[in-house]
Order: C-alpha cells, then sequence, then structure tokens
C-alpha cells in the first residue's frame, strides 16, 4: 500500500522523468559560423515567405514557408526523422515555431539557426538571391 511519504518520491521522479524527455525534444541551436562548416551536410530550411527567400537565403537552402500547409509539405517529403535539420527565417521568430512542428512529428534533430538569417548575413556568411528556380524544390 502506498503512503503519503512513497506518493511523494515516486511524483517527483516522475516530474523529474518527464523534464529531461522533454528537454531531449526541444530544438538545438547552431551558430552561423557552426553551420557554414556542414552545412553540405544537413537538410536546410527556410521558413521565410517566398518574397523573402527570393531576395536573399543560404545557399542550399529549400523554402517552406511556415504557414498552414507547413506539416502538409513536410509530410510529403522522402525525410527520416532522425536527419540533421537546420531551421532558419530571417530573424528566428518562424522558424522556432516550424522547429517545434517538427518535434512534434517525430523529428529529433533539429536545430535553429541563432539570430536567423540576418545573424547570417552580420557574420558576413554568402547569401544566394534573387532565384526563383529554388522554388521548385517542393511540389506543393
Amino acid at each position: 500500500m502506498f503512503t503519503k511519504n512513497t506518493l511523494i518520491p515516486i511524483g517527483i521522479l516522475c516530474l523529474s522523468l518527464a523534464s529531461t524527455h522533454l528537454k531531449a525534444l526541444e530544438q538545438k541551436e547552431i551558430s552561423a559560423q557552426e553551420l557554414n562548416t556542414i552545412k553540405a551536410s544537413v537538410t536546410l530550411l527556410s521558413v521565410d515567405t517566398e518574397e523573402t527567400y527570393i531576395k536573399a537565403h543560404i545557399e542550399g537552402a529549400k523554402n517552406i514557408p511556415f504557414d498552414d500547409t507547413f506539416i502538409k509539405i513536410v509530410d510529403k517529403q522522402p525525410w527520416s526523422t532522425t536527419m540533421f535539420v537546420v531551421i532558419y527565417d530571417e530573424q528566428e521568430d518562424d522558424a522556432m515555431d516550424a522547429a517545434k512542428k517538427l518535434i512534434s512529428k517525430g523529428f529529433t534533430n533539429v536545430h535553429i539557426l541563432t539570430g536567423g538569417l540576418r545573424n547570417w548575413k552580420i557574420e558576413g556568411l554568402p547569401t544566394h538571391t534573387k532565384c526563383r528556380e529554388c522554388l521548385k524544390f517542393i511540389n506543393r
């Protein structure tokens, strides 16, 4: 039979385990410099609008605007939920929400570009511009 003295420690243990599990599911951050050295080996997603993406994006990034169709488009892709994903937008606002959506879909290796594209530019790293052809990656 459980007593008050045994239930409290069990409750604390359960909360601790749940907290550890949730932290493991949170997105991680990656710096612009670090991403620049590994970008060829990651799936890089810009969640900016198409207009913003066309003006400037990190070369190799695929554009999936963070809107009502984001998850539907992701679901169409032949992606593994364990692949290394880096998400960014102009300032990091939508990237956080997009990362949470991917994590809720079971993705386990999701990273956010610290400071977004704005910080990438401040670091003096190259961007690709005026690329309407790049938008054809995803069959919407």
